[in-house]
């Protein structure tokens, strides 16, 4: 389901212009760390 869920919103970024080599797509399942199991976490790092 995790994995499913961040294709999802790679191919969601890709579809406004993101380019796929710059998505790094890391399906964590089961991870708790006390929130949402339905989120997605992006991180943007600064360049």
């Amino acid at each position: 389901m995790s994995l499913f869920r961040a294709l999802s919103v790679r191919t969601y970024l890709m579809k406004k212009g993101v380019r796929s080599t710059r998505i790094d797509v890391r399906a964590l399942g089961k991870k708790d760390d006390g929130g949402n199991p339905d989120r997605v976490d992006v991180i943007i790092p600064k360049s």
